[in-house]
C-alpha cells in the first residue's frame, strides 16, 4: 500500500511540475514557427508520459522483489 502511495505522489508531483511551467515568450518576428507552443505542450507531455512509466516501472520492479521472498 506504501508503494501505491508513493507511486501517486509522484506521479501528482511530476504533472504539477510540468503544469507550472512559465510561458512561453511571445514576441514576433522572433523566427519562431505558428505551432511553437502546441509542439512544446506535446513534448512536456511526452516527457511528463515518460516520468509516469519509469515510476510504474521502478513500482513494479519493488514489488516483484518484496514478493520474491
Amino acid at each position: 500500500m506504501h508503494i501505491i502511495i508513493n507511486t501517486f505522489l509522484l506521479i501528482l508531483i511530476s504533472i504539477s511540475i510540468s503544469a507550472c511551467s512559465e510561458e512561453a515568450d511571445k514576441v514576433s518576428g522572433s523566427g519562431k514557427h505558428v505551432w511553437k507552443e502546441q509542439t512544446d505542450t506535446i513534448d512536456k507531455a511526452r516527457n511528463v508520459e515518460n516520468e509516469i512509466l519509469n515510476a510504474a516501472d521502478s513500482a513494479r520492479k519493488t514489488i516483484e522483489e518484496q514478493t520474491d521472498y
